[in-house]
């Protein structure tokens, strides 16, 4: 259940401008506030049938969009590789410990690298 949330919130994080503000609210309410549906059904005067069937159109567009875009896929793989990137500079660091020329510039990598690390792990491997 936990990977299915978290899936919903990185696909909300790139698609979710092309929801519609009912169905933005909804899977904000959700999944990020963890309101039930009983409760987000209360807040707009509607079943919470309704309320489910929004969710689910809304998570399904998400999975289309993902589907023929392929936006999380790809940034899901670029974190990977520069996790191992920034393992395989660790590596080299160790190797050429004495020379300060050499670590100045691994250095320099690590702080290009950083921001595209995905920080569950090395590797890529969620933590």
């Amino acid at each position: 259940m936990l990977e299915k949330v978290l899936r919903v919130v990185q696909l909300f994080d790139l698609y979710g401008d092309l929801l519609t503000e009912r169905q933005k609210k909804f899977i904000r309410l959700y999944y990020e506030e963890d309101f039930s549906l009983g409760e987000i059904a209360i807040a707009f005067n509607i079943s919470r049938q309704a309320v489910y069937d929004t969710l689910r159109r809304s998570e399904t567009l998400l999975e289309e969009w993902e589907d023929k875009l392929g936006l999380l896929q790809r940034q899901q793989s670029w974190s990977k590789a520069m996790n191992q990137l920034s393992m395989l500079l660790e590596r080299l660091q160790e190797r050429v410990a004495g020379d300060q020329e050499a670590l100045a510039l691994i250095e320099e990598i690590k702080g290009l690298v950083g921001p595209f690390q995905d920080n569950r792990g090395k590797g890529g491997e969620k933590c």
